[in-house]
């Protein structure tokens, strides 16, 4: 049950200017009519004109971070009904069935840049 001292999710509230609607983590989402969903939360609905919470997260910047597309990883793994399959097919290969981003010889994801 929610309480004014944390999010409705349940963990501690963010800082007051951050929203649930400008998080990374949040996103339209189904089954069903789209609603506003949090990726952090496990999917669980969410109300974009609340507060974020402390997981809160800015707008993602690739060339800034580079996590997922560095040589830490050894693919960039693209989901089957990923929109990027339909419009860019040319920018993803399939390995042993399944849908990647292709990386360089240094093992970089190839998009980073």
């Amino acid at each position: 049950m929610p309480t004014p001292d944390r999010h409705p999710l349940g963990p501690d509230w963010g800082t007051e200017a951050s929203s649930c609607a400008s998080c990374a983590w949040s996103h339209l989402a189904g089954p069903g009519p789209k609603v506003w969903r949090c990726q952090a939360s496990g999917g669980q609905r969410i109300d974009p004109r609340d507060r974020g919470c402390v997981v809160w997260e800015g707008e993602l910047d690739c060339l800034a971070c580079a996590a997922c597309c560095g040589p830490a990883f050894d693919a960039v793994e693209v989901s089957p009904r990923d929109p990027v399959r339909k419009l860019h097919p040319d920018l993803i290969v399939t390995i042993e069935g399944r849908h990647q981003v292709p990386r360089t010889p240094s093992n970089h994801c190839s998009m980073l840049g």
